[in-house]
């Protein structure tokens, strides 16, 4: 097999074989599956390493390096509470437009086509896997290479429903593309949508009905899909399923239009209230933004001033909230302008019969963004960052020796390597501690000391410091040095149980306000847990603590008790 050849099929497998991994657990509960597409972009870089022939630069890889450099800023002026957080940010930023040369050049090697229908059969056959994984774990069929379902719902391997619904609705413009092609048999075509069609419609994603009216949309000004009376076709057969499959006794309150209609009913839900912090976000600081990774700290913050939020917003779900907020003007202008000049590209090309499937596919994604973050996730991001570069009319030479691109990607072979090892330590050091309480100080000062050499040179040095968080003891012993990491750390990612240690430490130190602040946004945050952690910190504080944090603690129990 020649590197041309063995580039593409790794770059196939990148964009299908992440989505089915069944592995996601905490800390981190997509590592597995990004680490995957991580290493498997790599794996697709020999088609680079060529002395005779030229890489090819898309116009689009500038979009990755622009927010590098906004990255970089945000690091070198101290805005990031963790330096890691922007150089993992960054690292992934620099995989994508590596992924981007790959395509670029693939394209040029072997033809759009080719690279095409290649890519296609790829996502269509993971998402036929992975429906038949959802329907099988939902029938109670268990295996290691099935994830359980635990929410009577299907997400295939993905563990999130919207996750799987997206991939599904790529699977489907990718068999209409390869049906349009001669690539897929009709009758096989309607057999593989009668599976994925069904689907789509109990992953109780309500932006598939925007994926439907996307498709049928496009398929009436770009080729490639089938034309427009066989993609309306499709877009009404997964209304149909979105309707009647509620009536079946075992998926009840299993169609998104049950969850749409709830959430207009709530006028939209939590969202236009996350997009407003993100926009509250970029007034207050909108050349650089926030910091990336913000928006979790400022909605968490939130909770302490406005008791009817409850301060859980991780992200705005919405790209140009969250790109405005967190990365300020530059970002989201410069983000726009890409997408438009390649918007532009696919105009003039909309009668090739790729056009179409590549404008599908890179459509579901960035409406996907509009409500969720899926660009967040390396596996969403390798297939968006693919589709651009393939969309690009007139790539350019790349005029590097093979070292220069050899070179980094051995670092980032050394990288992913490194971020394994760390990652599976991190695995087994954050479990839960379990056993005698008598036994328990100790097995916590175990596992302190071992997170302590972990997070020296490591890059997930921040989610180190969030299961540091959930072991360190309240107590008065070092209490300054507790409270430095808790403020660095909470500005990172405020989680449970850390954020209610924090509060006590903060207590003890002598901040009242700061501790009766976080005490609050943990409290209405996360009131399920609030009192199960003081029933398990009281029998571990000695007398002097106890009673000093007592105005704190003895809320929790009055309310809890009958």
């Amino acid at each position: 097999m020649t590197p041309t050849r063995f580039s593409l099929w790794m770059l196939g497998a990148m964009v299908c074989l992440p989505f089915l991994v069944p592995i996601h657990v905490a800390p981190i509960g997509t590592f597995y599956s990004e680490w995957l597409a991580c290493a498997l972009g790599l794996a697709a870089t020999p088609v680079l390493f060529s002395r005779h022939q030229p890489a090819f630069w898309p116009a689009v890889g500038y979009l990755p390096l622009l927010l590098v450099g906004v990255l970089l800023a945000q690091t070198l002026s101290g805005l990031l509470p963790y330096a890691e957080t922007g150089l993992l940010a960054m690292l992934y930023l620099i995989w994508a437009a590596l992924v981007m040369i790959v395509a670029s050049t693939l394209k040029e090697r072997l033809g759009l086509a080719a690279v095409a229908e290649h890519l296609a059969i790829w996502i269509l056959a993971g998402a036929v896997v992975n429906a038949l994984v959802g329907f099988m774990a939902h029938s109670g069929i268990h295996s290691v290479w099935i994830m359980p379902d635990k929410e009577h719902s299907l997400f295939g391997n993905l563990a999130q429903r919207n996750h799987f619904g997206h991939q599904l609705w790529l699977g489907i413009l990718s068999g209409l593309f390869l049906s349009a092609r001669n690539r897929l048999p009709r009758y096989l075509l309607l057999l593989l949508l009668c599976v994925l069609l069904p689907a789509a419609a109990l992953s109780v994603s309500r932006a598939a009905m925007l994926y439907a009216i996307w498709m049928a949309g496009i398929s009436h000004y770009f080729g490639g899909l089938g034309g427009f009376r066989r993609c309306r076709i499709v877009a009404i057969a997964y209304l149909a399923c979105a309707i009647l499959l509620p009536l079946v006794p075992s998926w009840e309150d299993t169609a998104p239009t049950i969850r749409m209609t709830d959430e207009a009913s709530s006028f939209g839900g939590v969202r236009p209230a996350l997009f407003l912090i993100g926009w509250e976000m970029f007034l207050q600081s909108p050349w650089l933004g926030n910091g990336f990774g913000s928006f979790a700290r400022e909605s968490f913050n939130l909770a302490a001033s406005q008791p009817d939020w409850i301060g859980k917003g991780e992200h705005a779900h919405n790209l140009v909230a969250q790109l405005l907020g967190e990365l300020g003007i530059f970002a989201g202008l410069g983000t726009a302008i890409a997408f438009f000049a390649w918007a532009r590209h696919a105009l003039k090309a909309r009668l090739e019969p790729e056009t179409g499937w590549l404008v599908g596919i890179a459509g579901i994604v960035l409406i996907h963004s509009l409500v969720e973050y899926p660009l967040w996730y390396s596996y969403f991001l390798g297939v968006f960052a693919v589709m651009l570069a393939l969309g690009e009319v007139k790539p350019r030479p790349l005029r590097l020796g093979p070292l220069a691109i050899i070179g980094p990607v051995v670092m980032g072979a050394a990288i992913c390597g490194l971020l394994l090892r760390d990652y599976l330590l991190l695995q087994t050091l954050g479990g839960p501690v379990r056993g005698r309480v008598s036994d328990l100080v100790a097995t916590i000062q175990r596992r302190s000391d071992t997170m302590l050499e972990l997070r020296k040179g490591s890059l997930l040095k921040p989610y180190v410091d969030s299961a540091f968080l959930t072991l360190m003891m309240p107590a008065s012993s070092g209490l300054q040095s507790k409270a430095t990491l808790c403020r660095i750390n909470l500005a990172f990612q405020p989680t449970a149980p850390a954020v209610f240690s924090c509060a006590l430490i903060y207590r003890l130190a002598g901040a009242d306000r700061d501790a009766e602040r976080l005490w609050t946004s943990a409290n209405r945050a996360f009131p399920e847990l609030a009192k199960g952690y003081v029933d398990t910190i009281e029998p571990l504080l000695d007398e002097d603590d106890l009673r000093t944090l007592r105005p704190l603690l003895s809320p929790v129990n009055a309310r809890e008790s009958p």
